[in-house]
């Protein structure tokens, strides 16, 4: 038994040396090709498991046992298919060599081994196997030990052996998940070793190692290249003297020696140089000792990185921040810059002087504090609905209050500067005063309401009087005076239209128009502002049809004043409408709103005329000898009123094609 124990340490020490030498060659054996690699490995195996057979212990006649089959599992699971091939090839060689009954049942075993290993390799879904497979690994070559030596015939294997099958196999296990863990931990070393090489050649910065005389021990491809070679084996063992001007390369070693000398690093060093090609380029350096195991430096380990382009842009910003505070000092309006708290970060002078401060003292404050007290709510929200990304911008009008407490109007106009991750650096804003401009219409609004007021009544007697005449006493009157009668009714007719205009305009503007808003049914709303309008259209010779009578749909309206707005609306049209054409009013609803369509047969809306289509006093043909009449003022009284009723109103055109002018109103709720 004695003699039996022996043998197997001897095995055991046999397999390990061959195992260990694998391992240690591994570094080297990454540097050959694939099938150099391989071929190595598997003679190295196979002859680690010849010599394990010639040091085994025979169980029986012709029967051996050692630990080859360990042996041959780690080399298939580590090596492959053509390890494992190699490796069987030679031992199965050398057994068969060996003759005997039980030669085919060896060779068999250790293909059996062999393919376990391989399908373990198989399973494994890391690029380097895992320890618990190698545990697996183990457990597999234990498993043949044992059942080889609990199964075969008892005139094969002597009784001694029969009761140590089970003993003989944990041997086996034990010794081939040590071997197995060696080689795993040399791998796992290969394999890190292999991503840290890696990174360092594929990464675009300049990434060297240099030893205690500065010299290159190794370079990415990179530095490789920069420096005009090939290969990073061309560059080992040179120093910055053999590639760069004197001057530089001692520059460079005085600053590495220093390094080495007093173990300081050197963290982000910015640098300019110029090249062969006499170009100026920008770096930014990191170098740091390398020491070893016993903490003494042996070399030093660098970074550089070009920051040419950074620099570029770093300059093109500088650039354009300086013309901007150039542009906005000189501004001829309130400009500043605001923290997303209300602070200023920037005002120019400007502002200053609108606010009656200087500069540092205006910097001191913050919005709020000179916005005025009945402003702030309105302003606040709006600042609020921009930091959330409500909005990208806005325009207001508000009061601000001078040093000296007096209110000034002004035109503020803001927006957001967002970082990258979407959150506001800052806030741009442009501060225009209007005081001078809300004064004007105040006073135009003011004198607007007297004449109106004041028009009204002597214009409303001469309309009177004009209409009498032009009525029952015209047969009396001869033919021209009727004619100039006719002439001045009309005129007098337009000038009620104007002053009631005017006079909804300053109600308008003072907040004062008033609206008896009802539940009511469209259709006959419609239907009337048509019967109403048609013999105006009419002497335009224009007829008016819709598809309302179709229409059941409810909306919430002041029905005086929606006919206000249709009366308008149907005027407009029937007056730039050809003779013989044909207004439609179309009717439609949809889950929340009822939408009224006007469209007409004229010539359409120009594109220089649809942005002001809507303001106050705005006519297409404003010319003295203009053929169409009005005050033009309908459609923005129009969108005031629609609006104060919750809906919108717009239009539709393309020029000579005629026009399209809607209105959309809320569904009343049921």
């Amino acid at each position: 038994m004695d003699t039996t124990w022996q043998a197997l340490i001897a095995n055991l020490a046999v397999v390990a040396l061959v195992t260990s030498t694998w391992s240690q060659l591994q570094i080297w054996l990454d540097s050959r090709s694939a099938m150099v690699r391989r071929a190595i490995s598997g003679l190295l195996i196979g002859g680690g498991a010849v010599v394990s057979m010639v040091m085994s212990i025979q169980t029986g006649p012709d029967v051996f046992f050692d630990l080859r089959a360990g042996l041959i599992a780690v080399g298939a699971f580590f090596g492959g298919p053509v390890v494992a091939t190699i490796s069987v090839l030679i031992a199965g060689a050398y057994r068969l060599s060996q003759g005997g009954e039980w030669a085919i049942i060896a060779v068999i075993n250790m293909v059996v081994t062999a393919a376990g290993a391989l399908g373990l390799r198989k399973w494994n879904d890391s690029a380097t196997p895992q320890p618990h497979l190698v545990l697996l690994l183990g457990v597999l070559v234990a498993f043949l030990v044992w059942a080889t030596l609990t199964f075969l015939p008892a005139n094969a294997v002597n009784e001694p052996m029969h009761a140590l099958a089970l003993p003989v196999a944990m041997v086996s296990f034990l010794a081939t998940t040590l071997m197995g863990l060696t080689v795993w931990q040399a791998r796992s070393g290969l394999w890190e070793r292999r991503i840290l090489q890696a990174a360092l050649l594929q990464a675009p910065d300049f990434q060297f190692v240099k030893d205690i005389k500065s010299a290159f021990v190794a370079a990415n491809q990179a530095v490789v290249q920069h420096n005009g070679f090939d290969n990073p084996a061309q560059l080992v063992g040179k120093t910055d003297f053999d590639l760069v001007e004197p001057a530089r390369a001692q520059v460079l070693f005085e600053q590495e020696q220093d390094i080495i000398r007093t173990g300081r690093s050197i963290t982000d060093l910015e640098e300019t140089t110029v090249g062969p090609d006499q170009i100026s380029r920008s770096y930014r350096t990191s170098k740091v000792p390398l020491r070893d195991g016993d903490n003494r430096i042996i070399g030093i380990a660098g970074v550089t990185v070009e920051t040419t382009a950074q620099k570029r842009m770093e300059m093109e910003l500088r650039a354009s921040e300086e013309k901007f505070r150039i542009a906005m000092e000189h501004a001829s309006i309130g400009m500043t810059l605001l923290e997303p708290s209300g602070r200023w970060l920037g005002v120019n002078k400007a502002l200053a002087d609108l606010l009656g401060y200087s500069q540092a003292e205006l910097l001191e404050q913050n919005f709020r504090t000179v916005t005025h007290p009945d402003d702030l709510a309105t302003s606040d929200q709006l600042v609020r609905q921009l930091l959330d990304g409500e909005i990208e911008t806005y325009t207001i009008e508000k009061r601000y209050l001078r040093k000296n407490g007096d209110t000034v109007w002004a035109q503020l106009s803001a927006s957001a500067v967002r970082n990258p991750d979407g959150s506001v650096k800052y806030l741009v804003a442009q501060i225009q005063d209007i005081t001078e401009r809300r004064e004007v219409e105040r006073v135009k609004n003011e004198l607007i309401s007297t004449v109106s007021h004041e028009l009204r009544t002597p214009v409303t007697a001469i309309r009177g009087a004009l209409g009498l005449l032009a009525g029952t006493m015209a047969a009396e009157l001869p033919l021209k005076v009727r004619n100039l009668i006719d002439i001045a009714n009309k005129n007098s007719e337009r000038l009620i239209l104007l002053v009631n205009d005017m006079l909804d305009i300053d109600k308008i503007a003072s907040g004062k128009m008033q609206f008896d808003m009802r539940r009511e049914f469209v259709a006959p709303m419609i239907l009337s502002a048509i019967e109403t309008n048609q013999p105006y259209a009419d002497r335009f010779g224009v007829q008016i049809g819709t598809n309302a009578g179709d229409v059941d749909a409810q909306v919430r309206v002041d029905p005086a004043r929606l006919q206000q707005v249709m009366s308008n609306l149907l005027s407009n049209a029937a007056k730039f409408s050809p003779v013989g054409g044909q207004v439609e009013v179309t009717l439609s609803v949809d889950d929340q709103t009822c939408r009224v369509e006007v469209t007409d047969q004229g010539q359409g809306v120009s594109k220089d005329f649809a942005p002001l289509i809507f303001s106050k006093f705005s006519q297409a043909d404003s010319s003295a000898t203009r053929t169409k009449y009005g005050s033009g003022l309908g459609l923005h009284i129009s969108r005031e009123i629609i609006t104060q009723m919750g809906g919108a109103i717009g239009f539709d055109s393309e020029p000579d094609k005629g026009a399209t002018f809607w209105i959309e109103l809320p569904l009343a709720a049921e």
